[in-house]
């Protein structure tokens, strides 16, 4: 086999492999988890729920506000009792030291006359807003996703989904769906939030939610159909650290109950070797733009070209 042939081979195999490299590339972000905690609510008091949770009643009401139930292995936020309002908030995560972050929960809405809904807030200060329409969060700087599942003048459709900052009767940020059936379904739900940019103390990046209409309780996974599954890019400030969970009733009430919670924070880990492992995320992503491609190609055209041109005039000076 001639020089020509075996360059025109080698060329021909390595073209797809230059071409994948400059297609898709390693970036230098690698999510390492280094916070993890899992709580399915066996507390008996709140005594032993203090160790994890800052816990916030609106009307003092311990019968109707955050009431731990054991033998069930859950919490009720709120009871369907009228105008009663709660909140717990996890102690030791302080959200503002994670690149990523990931919520899973499994929450129920149901069994009295129909409102307020619950929430899942996050960048947020301490305390608990006044019974009604709050969701027991509003009011209190921060940020929060709302399953409300009752229609005030300000809000879309009842039973709805969206992200709000700060109060519960302001426009919201996002609607992430509305007219959905919720009532009366233990319902999975994920959050997660992946920094990309922090300017001022304000951070930049990609917020995915995912909502089943279904949850297995005893594997505590997801189930049923997913009724939500969005990407959205957001703007946090990070002036406030907790996350937690809220919920209220006004004139009509419903039980609030969350199952089981998840949380999960990832560093960014900086140089060196990482060990791949079940708790390390790396981040493939297209760094290079289309003019390296383009010239990739280009520069393997030429190579080509001038292949086949040496081995014509190889040819024809044998032939003379």
């Amino acid at each position: 086999m001639s020089y020509s042939k075996i360059a025109i081979i080698l060329l021909l195999i390595t073209l797809p492999v230059i071409f994948t490299m400059f297609c898709t590339t390693v970036r230098a972000v690698k999510y390492q988890l280094t916070y993890y905690f899992e709580d399915d609510f066996k507390y008996t008091n709140d005594t032993e729920a203090s160790v994890n949770w800052y816990i916030y009643r609106s009307t003092g009401d311990s019968f109707n506000e955050i009431v731990w139930d054991p033998v069930n292995t859950y919490v009720h936020l709120v009871k369907p009792a009228r105008y009663k309002a709660a909140a717990i908030y996890l102690r030791n995560f302080d959200m503002a030291d994670y690149i990523m972050w990931k919520v899973d929960f499994i929450a129920y809405i149901g069994g009295g006359t129909g409102a307020d809904g619950l929430a899942v807030a996050f960048y947020h200060d301490l305390g608990v807003s006044s019974p009604g329409w709050t969701l027991g969060v509003s009011g209190i700087p921060g940020y929060f996703i709302e399953i409300d599942t009752w229609k005030n003048d300000w809000d879309p459709l009842a039973h709805h989904i969206a992200l709000m900052e700060y109060s519960a009767d302001t426009a919201p940020l996002h609607v992430f769906a509305q007219g959905l059936n919720i009532r009366g379904k233990w319902l999975y739900v994920s959050v997660t939030f992946i920094r990309e940019v922090v300017t001022d103390n304000i951070a930049q990046g990609k917020l995915t939610l995912i909502v089943w209409d279904n949850a297995d309780l005893v594997n505590k996974e997801p189930a049923g159909n997913v009724i939500v599954n969005e990407t959205i890019t957001v703007s946090f400030s990070m002036d406030y650290k907790y996350l937690g969970f809220g919920a209220s009733t006004g004139a009509a009430t419903d039980d609030h109950i969350l199952d089981w919670v998840k949380v999960e924070g990832y560093t960014a880990v900086v140089g060196g070797e990482l060990e791949l492992g079940p708790t390390t995320l790396i981040s493939l992503e297209n760094e290079n733009n289309i003019g390296d491609i383009i010239a990739v190609l280009l520069a393997s055209a030429i190579t080509l070209y001038l292949v086949f041109t040496i081995k014509s005039k190889l040819q024809n000076k044998n032939t003379l």
